[in-house]
């Protein structure tokens, strides 16, 4: 039995491995060291990286901490605060002729008139994020950790400004059937985006398999994990499914290694996120 649930993990693998030529591949770093306080308590840091395009662009850093309390051995419960600081690249938004009515203009052959663009300059935002969490788990077979957790997350985007460069243009014929585009006088203009505060309360369900057995170092693990919005009556909002394993060096340190595939379901066309993620845990 054992053999063939580690046989499943590794042809899962090739699933992870494909992907479409517009996914993108990222970098998860994560650091957590704990402490176990007598009654079941414990105390941790936690810190994290992500890098996005391709692994070349920083896209997120993190610190927080939590408090944990496991009333029995089926139970944890843990809460936790941390603060993230967010990278939004550089946004080009093109721009079309309308009507009054708001339709667009059309030219002989029905094609949209253009009629420039703008740039949204990168731009950092601050949040802060709390989350509480119920994590029940039963062991099977001495061998295999089932376990199911949920957690209710509430984060808190701050309101920061972002400069936007408007660039509009003229259509002149050349007299060949062909178009210059010449910039309008008065462009391009230097605006200031304000980017409003804003509150996400998501709940966060994950179903995790986990090879946990006495005296082995490795334990393998597959999960599947669907992130609901609260505030739009629980849509879905991102499916993630993680692979991967954790290695316990002594009773102090350990690592982990996991390739996470995340499909974000919150933009008008689904889009995914392929990412290797790597870990660090302390225990003192």
């Amino acid at each position: 039995m054992k053999k063939r649930a580690l046989l499943a993990l590794l042809c899962l693998l090739p699933l992870y491995v494909w992907a479409a030529d517009e996914d993108d591949f990222g970098t998860w770093m994560e650091l957590g060291a704990s402490k176990a306080l007598p009654h079941n308590f414990s105390v941790g840091l936690e810190g994290e990286l992500r890098m996005q395009d391709g692994s070349r662009q920083l896209d997120r850093l993190g610190m927080g901490l939590n408090v944990g309390y496991k009333p029995n051995k089926y139970l944890k419960l843990r809460a936790s605060y941390v603060f993230l600081d967010a990278f939004s690249p550089e946004k080009r938004k093109e721009h079309y002729k309308e009507h009054d009515d708001g339709t667009l203009k059309l030219d002989d052959d029905g094609n949209a008139i253009w009629n420039g663009y703008k740039v949204t300059e990168a731009y950092w935002t601050p949040k802060h994020r709390f989350s509480i969490e119920a994590t029940g788990s039963v062991k099977l077979w001495k061998w295999l950790r089932v376990s199911l957790r949920e957690r209710f997350q509430f984060t808190h985007r701050m309101q920061v400004d972002a400069n936007e460069t408007k660039y509009r243009f003229d259509r002149s014929p050349n007299g060949d059937g062909t178009y210059e585009y010449v910039p309008k006088e008065g462009y391009p203009i230097d605006e200031n985006d304000c980017k409003e505060a804003q509150d996400d309360p998501v709940l966060r369900s994950r179903l995790k398999l986990e090879v946990d057995k006495k005296r082995l170092a490795w334990s393998p693990f597959i999960s599947i994990e669907a992130h609901q919005d609260f505030s739009d009556a629980m849509r879905l909002q991102k499916v993630r499914s993680s692979i991967g394993t954790e290695y316990r060096i002594n009773r102090q340190h350990s690592v982990s290694l996991a390739y996470v595939l995340t499909w974000d379901l919150s933009e008008a066309q689904t889009e995914r996120m392929h990412a290797l993620s790597l870990g660090y845990g302390f225990d003192f």
